[in-house]
């Protein structure tokens, strides 16, 4: 005689409703954001904007009304809402006209964004100069050492 095994009594109830019943947290249907941190810091007041693609590059984009001819990225530390840059890398030349962007894209890593992240900090923009001979500087960033030039 063959027997059949299967569950009995309230596991089986059990099983069956699993079959035929969506079971998910209590959170899931409700609309929570997720989480995402990112790499990049932009202060409010900066015009030219760091924007991560992926985890090796980066778009800026220029929301000023002037053409943007260099930048210095830099690291910031972010410790209760309070943004402070603590390294600099080498001033870059570039050409980004008002309301356009250009891509800084790396095939390997992304060295500035490597160390910041070692420093438990954001990669930003701490200066941009303009065509029309404008300069914006981060924050804070006049008192601080050049690093990296």
């Amino acid at each position: 005689m063959r027997r059949l095994l299967y569950p009995k009594g309230r596991t089986a109830i059990f099983l069956l409703l699993g079959f035929f019943c969506e079971v998910r947290p209590s959170s899931w249907g409700q609309n929570v954001p997720p989480v995402i941190q990112s790499w990049t810091y932009n202060f409010p007041s900066a015009s030219l904007q760091i924007e991560p693609v992926g985890d090796r590059s980066f778009d800026l984009e220029n929301h000023s009304q002037t053409r943007v001819v260099r930048y210095r990225l830099g690291c910031a530390a972010i410790v209760r809402d309070r943004e402070t840059v603590i390294t600099q890398f080498a001033q870059e030349p570039t050409d980004i006209a008002p309301g356009d962007s250009a891509a800084w894209i790396s095939t390997h890593s992304l060295p500035p964004k490597v160390e910041c992240l070692g420093r438990k900090a954001k990669l930003t923009i701490v200066s941009i100069e303009f065509a029309d001979g404008g300069v914006w500087v981060a924050p804070g960033v006049d008192s601080l050492p050049q690093n990296h030039n």
